[in-house]
């Protein structure tokens, strides 16, 4: 999620392209939606994070932190898009 938002922040206000803002901040909307409402298993970005961490040992996080910090996500997000 770091990623698309360096890679909005780097095309918005270092190139001036203003075009791909809302397709990240729409796809980290959704991300972030599905991850609160649904179940975080489901998220795509949870899909891409579980691969690359596949041979560490789990490191738990509690799930009320994680709600918390996705809901401040989602009205970031929703702010931009």
């Amino acid at each position: 999620m770091f990623l698309f938002g360096l890679v909005a922040f780097i095309n918005g206000f270092i190139l001036q392209n203003f075009i791909v803002i809302p397709y990240i901040s729409g796809f980290l909307l959704f991300n972030f939606l599905i991850g609160i409402f649904i179940n975080p298993r489901f998220a795509p970005t949870m899909f891409i994070a579980t691969w690359i961490v596949s041979k560490q040992t789990p490191l738990y996080v509690g799930a009320i932190q994680k709600r918390f910090a996705w809901s401040l996500g989602v009205g970031l997000v929703a702010i931009v898009f």
